[in-house]
């Protein structure tokens, strides 16, 4: 009729395998916000908007000078200086290459998911001990 037990065993494999790397991924997010939250204080001090946009790149992890003007309610020379000194930090990274319509990403977070990705593809669920 079908090994049931034998299945039931893979599918848990397989659910705690997932499970163990959401928290591990939960873990590096925390500590990604603390780190990189430590980094703006400590470069950018008071500027206006710096950990407004931080905490809004762990939502949004694409922006623009728009957007960005938009979602803290500051000018768009603002938004741009912003945007300027977190791509100067690492913290993002301009996608397009132009000078006007420029597309920004939160390169550090992005990066802890596809590193999530690629352990979970080296994994294999037969050898995961349940």
């Amino acid at each position: 009729m079908g090994d049931w037990e034998g299945w039931i065993r893979f599918f848990l494999k397989g659910v705690r395998s997932v499970a163990n790397d959401a928290v591990e991924t939960a873990r590096k997010i925390i500590q990604l916000r603390e780190s990189t939250r430590q980094t703006v204080l400590a470069e950018l001090g008071s500027m206006t908007g710096s950990l407004p946009l931080l905490e809004h790149l762990f939502s949004h992890p694409a922006t623009t000078t728009n957007l960005t003007k938009e979602e803290l309610d500051i000018s768009f020379a603002q938004a741009n200086k912003l945007l300027n000194r977190f791509e100067e930090l690492g913290l993002l990274v301009e996608t397009t290459g132009q000078k006007r319509n420029r597309r920004y990403r939160f390169e550090p977070y992005l990066a802890l998911f596809r590193a999530s990705d690629s352990d979970s593809e080296d994994s294999n669920p037969e050898t995961t001990q349940v």
